[in-house]
């Protein structure tokens, strides 16, 4: 089992897929580098806090990563959304916001092990 388990378990318990997990960090020099980072603290100390940092990064940018997921979740959860250009854009008390900002602002929380 050993850190490579327990790094999926995270990916997993947060619904996130490994493909789309990996297109993520794969998009931006600077993710993939905090990738990099974070894969060594898994080996040398099983530290896992980057890899829910870089997890909570993935929630912000779900819609474009996940996106058939995205739009299911939140027809699920009663909300009513437009497609754009920069992706999804949620209708929260009649106005519009963007996905990443809803999740930056708590309007639209994911759920894991620990909520």
């Amino acid at each position: 089992m050993g850190e490579d388990h327990s790094a999926m378990d995270i990916l997993a318990e947060g619904g996130i897929d490994e493909d789309a997990f990996e297109a993520f960090y794969s998009s931006d020099p600077q993710t993939a580098a905090k990738m990099t980072e974070t894969a060594r603290a898994l080996i040398m100390t099983n530290d896992t806090a980057g890899l829910r940092d870089l997890a909570s990064s993935f929630y912000e940018q779900a819609d474009k990563f996940m996106p058939e997921e995205t739009r299911a979740a939140l027809t699920q959860a009663g909300f009513e959304y437009q497609e754009s250009a920069d992706g999804l854009r949620v209708i929260v008390g009649g106005t519009q916001v963007s996905f990443n900002v809803a999740v930056k602002q708590g309007l639209v929380r994911f759920l894991n092990g620990k909520d």
